[in-house]
């Protein structure tokens, strides 16, 4: 028995567009029933040039079509729909508004998608009435069409802004903002002072399509709004044009208006624009403003960690002995960024500002303090000032450990900055690490000893031949530990190989086979690596490696030669819904191994089949590397190409992407990108290690300040579009297969992450199914039900275990 392998991509590609040509010359009925066929083809261009050819085919393949419309796969009713749109234009619009009652969201989508192939008033009129529809896609792409249209849906406009149903106004508003720009500034100005405090509110979002400086005008007058969350949306919209909006904001610290004065302050804060630092200071001057103003003009100034900040906070807290506790609070919050300015005032001469640096010296933590201040006391100025500049090229993390380790004495931190001063970058770099290993209580003999590594000792088999046998065991995960033999994760389970142990000298030679001269260095000096390794033809791997206590230890991921589909790992259909937004933060989450790159790769495949648009990933490493299709990819790798991922996705924002794949949300800057480059109209896909969606919120509100958690709130609300939580669990073929839980962010939802009311998501969740939601409950009995799980499995990884009996009971 033969088994047919699955043609390569390319090469249907290649058979299909030589069908096409054939078809579309042919007038033959058989014509008809093929190009029908290629509208199920799996590669959108096909499905898009046969479209094209039915349409060219005329009046007559509309009964045939209708005909045989119910039989029809969802991709064969997409494109006959738009087919018959085409042909028959005004003269089919009953017949798609029939269509269009349906209760699936993809079907009215479809619909939709063919009313914007056709002109005039009826058409126009349809697609604005759609603005209303239950789906949020499908009123993000009814607004789409509606704006290729221009200037012809004012007339529309003005009538949705008065009289529309709820969303309605503000997808109005929002087109008048991008379709008319400051030619529609008076019917918004009207809604902004004439409306309700909902209408207000949509005016506001709508402001936030424009960067120009007479929409960020408006949306600074915004800070004054009646209502309190009007006020915050503002502020979080001006705050995400980040410097754009620094100019209007600072107009305003010229009123006497204590709430947007509050505003304003609040925003820039936010931003963190050094340039603000000067005029905000210069508000504690004036007479006019009531005490608490003072207050706000510290926590602006607390924004924009800099040292130039730090050293004005540090005059303040000087010279305004009311205000010390509050900046003493905040400049625990810079850390080291904060030492370099203390320090000179140790020596500025002012007693006051001395004063407060000894206190805020204490009140950092820095272990020894009054030592360490006699003897940075003893220093002249010039060895001050030189010790206090090479401070800022130390490794701040190394710094604060030795900090509060009571390591780093002045002595110690003159001779690391004086390694800076070494002729040789490698001798600098070898007294860096030589005296960052004495900082951290190494010394002497021991850090020596710590520089030293095992000597090396071959190994029977090569690093290569050890993947190799993992391949050939379909294992995906390989362990290389000291005094053990190399293990295998197979389907889960750790399985220890037939292998000789292995010493550290023998991992560091097999190590030497793939790591280049420039990732040893890396990882001597950090003691921890992350990379990608190829096989060449063979596969690709994730490697990490690590310093433990009994030496070195790796850890090889497999990552598959062949980027799967959504269909090869049966995600359900919402997934092409979640690829198909246009903007918008979507996060896979899930603990570590769970395939959560496999299915972001799995995401991305379909994006790049089925748009034309510039992707742009970020990862560490760089593990899928997918096919031209339609889309334009670009990679970059950690250590590689960017140092860090928040580097790397700020200047993201610079380079024309459509859709962002950040590999992991690490901390907080990153997470601010993130949501800031999903508010200015990209795609962002990402990961967290969490299991559930109401946690995953949960966790990105805690990595921020408590002070700052109601504007992120607000973010997500507006931002977040879909968590996809997955777990890996066994299945009946004794592989693994993802139970997910899956949350759409509707209208409702974002509403429940604005009043931080989390705890009702999961019954939101129940309420979305018609929608494409699912608990993972729910989603375990579903894998029951289609024999993909044993319902033992089932039960075991069920959040609620009496609900899962219940569940398969009714299975």
């Amino acid at each position: 028995m033969t088994t047919s392998k699955r043609r390569s991509p390319s090469k249907a590609l290649d058979d299909a567009l030589v069908a096409l040509a054939r078809l579309e010359r042919s007038t033959a009925p058989q014509a008809f029933n093929e190009l029908l066929e290629l509208l199920n083809h799996e590669i959108w261009t096909v499905r898009k040039r046969a479209a094209a050819a039915l349409a060219n085919q005329g009046p007559a393949v509309v009964e045939q079509i209708k005909a045989r419309f119910l039989q029809l796969s969802e991709h064969q009713r997409y494109w006959s729909i738009r087919v018959i749109a085409r042909i028959l234009g005004a003269g089919c619009l009953s017949w798609l508004k029939q269509l269009y009652r349906s209760p699936n969201p993809g079907a009215r989508g479809s619909v939709i998608s063919a009313v914007s192939e056709i002109s005039g008033e009826e058409a126009t009129e349809f697609l604005f009435q759609t603005l209303a529809d239950d789906a949020w896609p499908n009123r993000y792409a009814a607004a789409e069409h509606l704006e290729r249209r221009g200037k012809q849906i004012l007339p529309y406009l003005a009538k949705g802004i008065s009289e529309g149903p709820g969303d309605s106004k503000y997808w109005s508003l929002r087109l008048l903002v991008r379709v008319l720009k400051h030619e529609g500034f008076s019917l918004l100005s009207h809604a902004m002072e004439q409306g309700d405090q909902t209408l207000r509110y949509y005016a506001i979002r709508a402001l936030g399509e424009s960067d120009e400086d007479w929409a960020l005008e408006s949306l600074s007058k915004a800070l004054a709004d009646p209502s309190w969350p009007n006020r915050q949306i503002a502020s979080h919209i001006l705050r995400q044009k980040g410097k754009q909006a620094v100019g209007c904001l600072m107009e305003v610290l010229k009123s006497s208006d204590h709430d947007r004065l509050f505003w304003a302050l609040r925003t820039l804060g936010e931003i963190g624009d050094e340039r603000v630092v000067s005029p905000v200071a210069r508000l504690l001057a004036r007479t006019d403003l009531d005490p608490e103003v003072k207050d706000w003009v510290v926590d602006a100034l607390a924004g924009v960690k800099t040292d130039t900040c730090a050293k004005r906070l540090i005059e303040i807290g000087a010279d305004e002995p009311a205000l010390q506790s509050r900046i003493e609070e905040h400049l625990k919050g810079f850390g080291v960024v904060a030492l370099r300015p203390l320090l000179r005032y140790l020596k500025s001469g002012n007693s006051k500002a001395r004063e407060f640096s000894i206190l805020m010296l204490k009140s950092l933590g820095v272990a020894g303090v009054d030592q360490f201040i006699a003897d940075f006391d003893k220093l002249n100025p010039t060895r001050a000032e030189l010790l206090i500049q090479g401070l800022k090229r130390m490794d701040p993390r190394m710094l604060e450990e030795m900090l509060k380790k009571g390591t780093a004495t002045v002595d110690r931190l003159q001779e690391i900055v004086a390694g800076f001063s070494a002729e040789s970058s490698a001798d600098a770099s070898a007294v860096f690490h030589s005296s960052m290993l004495a900082g951290l209580g190494v010394s002497g003999v021991h850090a020596a000893a710590a520089q030293q590594p095992a000597p090396e000792v071959t190994y029977p088999v090569t690093f290569n031949e050890i993947l190799g046998q993992a391949l050939d065991q379909n294992a995906s995960d390989i362990h290389l530990r000291v005094g053990c033999a190399p293990v295998f994760r197979i389907q889960g389970v750790l399985s220890p190989t037939q292998l000789p142990t292995l010493s550290d000298g023998q991992i560091r030679s097999l190590l030497k086979d793939i790591l280049s001269g420039r990732q040893l260095k890396a990882f001597e000096k950090n003691r921890e690596l992350d990379m990608g390794h190829e096989m060449a033809g063979v596969s690709r791997f994730r490697v990490n490696v690590f310093s433990e206590l009994s030496g070195i230890g790796v850890v090889a991921r497999v990552i598959p030669s062949r980027v799967p589909s959504l269909t090869d790992l049966s995600l359900p259909p919402v997934f092409q819904t979640i690829c198909s937004f246009i903007d918008g933060l979507v996060l896979v989450t899930g603990p570590t191994g769970s395939g959560k790159s496999t299915t972001l790769a799995a995401m991305i495949d379909y994006i790049n089949e089925t748009r034309d648009e510039h992707i742009l990933t970020i990862e560490d490493p760089v593990e899928f590397r997918h096919q031209k299709k339609k889309a334009l990819i670009s990679y970059r790798e950690l250590g590689k190409n960017t140092r860090s991922f928040s580097k790397a996705l700020r200047s993201a924002l610079r380079e024309d992407p459509d859709v962002i794949l950040v590999g992991e949300l690490r901390d907080r800057t990153t997470i601010n990108l993130a949501i800031r480059a999903a508010e200015t109209g990209h795609l962002v896909l990402g990961t967290l290690h969490t299991s559930t969606a109401a946690e995953t919120v949960d966790r990105i509100l805690n990595v921020f300040p408590a002070e700052h958690q109601d504007a992120i709130r607000t973010s997500l609300g507006s931002t977040l579009k879909a968590i996809i939580c997955q777990h890996l669990v066994p299945s009946v073929d004794r592989k693994r297969v993802a139970a997910l839980e899956i949350l759409l962010v509707n209208y409702a939802v974002a509403n429940l992450i604005r009043e931080s009311k989390l705890n009702q998501i999961d019954t939101a969740i129940i309420a979305g199914r018609k929608d494409g939601m699912i608990s993972r409950d729910e989603h375990l009995a579903q894998l029951a039900r289609g024999r993909y799980i044993m319902p033992e499995t089932a039960m075991e990884y069920a959040h609620n275990k009496q609900e899962m009996e219940k569940l398969l009971r009714r299975f």
